[in-house]
C-alpha cells in the first residue's frame, strides 16, 4: 500500500470521526473531491458510509465512475476525543483531510508536526501538474522562519528555554531553512526545540485563500490540559468558492453517458447496475424521458440545446428523487410506501439503501 489518505471531521463535542479514504491520496485525487462536500448534509451522508477506498463527489456512491465515484470499504469510521488520534489507526499515512464545523476543509501534513492548512489555500497553489508538494515545502519553510522570527514575540519563555539548553537559535534556524524538509530536520536533529511545541501547527490565510496571514503554534502541554486546534484561534472569515458547477458537470455527464448506454443497449446486467443507472432506466421505460423531450420541443429547442435541456432536467430530477429517498429511508418509512411516493421499484429502493449503508423497513405483514 502507498499514498494512504485519511479523512476526518470535527464532531460537536470537539472529538473527531475519521477513517481511511483510499490510496493515491494526493490533492488531485482526494483533496479536490473533499472540497465538493460543502453542505453539512452531504458530509453527514459521506461519513455514514464508513471508511472508503475511493472518494468521489456527493452522491457518487450511487453511480459507477472510475474517477468520480465514492466506493465504501465496508468498515465503520473511527471516533476519538482528540484530533491527535487522526493518524492512529493506519501506519504510514501520507495525506490527511480534515473538516471543521465551520465548513472549511484542511489539508493536514502527517509528518513530525501535523501541519493543518486550509484546503482551498492549497488548491490555489498547485503546480502545473496539479500537485501540492512544492507549495507544502514553501509552507514548511514559512513555519521555520516563524518559529524563530515571530513566535518568540508571543511566547516570552521560548528563547530563555533555548538559552538554558545552550541552543543557538540563529544556527538552528539556518540549519533547518537550508533543508528541503525544515520541520523534519527540526525533529531529527534539533529534538529539544521540537519537543517544546505541541505537535500540531495551524496555518490561516486571507479571505480569498491566496496568502498565509497567520501561523499558530503552542507550547506542548500535558494531554489532559491540551486544547484542540479549533480552540487556539478564530479563523479569518473567508469567501469560500462554490464547487457546485464541478458537481453538476459530473452529474450531467453521468446522466448523458447512461442515456447513451441505454440507447445503445450497453447497460450491464441488473445485478451489476448502480442505483442511479436503475433509476435512469426506470425513467426511460416509464415514459418520463419522452415527456422531457416533448417539453424541449415545445420550447422550440433543437439539436444540442434540446439535448442540454434533457440532460439537465434529468439530472435535477434524479438528484431530487435521491434526496427524497434518502430522507424517507432515514425516517424508516416502509418500502411499499416509499415506492408509492416516488413511483419507483422495490429493487431500486433496496439497491439505493445498500449503497447508502441504510436499513430498509419492510411491511410488518411480509
Amino acid at each position: 500500500m502507498g499514498d494512504i489518505s485519511i479523512i476526518a471531521r470535527r464532531l460537536p463535542d470537539k472529538g473527531i470521526e475519521y477513517g481511511w479514504s483510499g490510496n493515491g491520496g494526493y490533492f488531485k485525487n482526494v483533496g479536490i473531491s473533499a472540497l465538493t462536500y460543502q453542505d453539512d448534509e452531504d458530509v453527514e451522508r459521506l461519513f455514514a458510509l464508513g471508511e472508503i477506498s475511493h472518494l468521489g463527489i456527493p452522491g457518487s456512491e450511487h453511480f459507477k465512475s472510475w474517477i468520480w465515484s465514492t466506493v465504501p470499504a465496508n468498515s465503520p469510521m473511527n471516533r476519538n476525543k482528540s484530533e491527535r488520534w487522526m493518524f492512529s489507526q493506519i501506519a504510514f499515512i501520507d495525506y490527511g483531510y480534515f473538516r471543521e464545523p465551520d465548513g472549511d476543509w484542511y489539508y493536514v501534513i502527517p509528518s513530525s508536526f501535523r501541519v493543518k492548512i486550509p484546503l482551498f489555500l492549497v488548491y490555489n497553489h498547485l503546480d502545473d501538474d496539479l500537485f501540492e508538494f512544492v507549495y507544502l515545502s514553501a509552507v514548511q519553510h514559512e513555519i521555520g522562519k516563524f518559529i524563530f522570527d515571530k513566535y518568540p514575540d508571543a511566547d516570552p519563555d521560548f528563547l530563555p528555554y533555548l538559552s538554558d539548553l545552550g541552543i543557538n537559535a540563529e544556527e538552528v534556524k539556518k540549519a533547518i531553512l537550508d533543508s528541503d524538509y525544515p520541520l523534519h530536520e527540526l525533529y531529527e536533529l534539533h529534538r529539544p526545540v521540537f519537543n517544546y511545541f505541541d505537535d500540531w501547527i495551524v496555518v490561516d490565510c486571507d479571505e480569498n485563500y491566496q496568502e498565509i496571514t497567520n501561523i499558530y503554534m503552542r507550547p506542548r502541554a500535558p494531554e489532559a490540559e491540551r486544547l484542540e486546534t479549533c480552540d487556539w484561534y478564530t479563523p479569518n472569515k473567508k469567501n469560500r468558492p462554490n464547487m457546485d458547477n464541478l458537481v453538476l458537470t459530473i452529474d450531467y455527464t453521468i446522466v448523458q453517458n447512461c442515456l447513451n448506454n441505454i440507447q445503445e443497449d450497453k447497460l450491464p446486467s441488473d445485478d451489476e447496475l448502480a442505483s442511479r443507472e436503475m433509476l435512469i432506466r426506470h425513467l426511460v421505460r416509464s415514459g418520463k424521458l419522452d415527456e422531457i423531450k416533448k417539453n424541449a420541443a415545445e420550447e422550440g429547442l433543437v439539436g444540442e440545446e434540446a439535448e442540454g435541456y434533457v440532460y439537465s432536467f434529468m439530472t435535477g430530477l434524479i438528484k431530487s428523487r435521491e434526496d427524497v429517498l434518502y430522507r424517507c429511508l432515514k425516517e424508516h418509512l416502509e418500502t411499499e410506501r416509499i415506492m408509492k411516493i416516488l413511483n419507483i421499484t422495490e429493487n431500486y429502493v433496496i439497491k439505493f439503501a445498500s449503497e447508502s449503508r441504510l436499513e430498509i423497513k419492510e411491511h410488518p405483514c411480509k
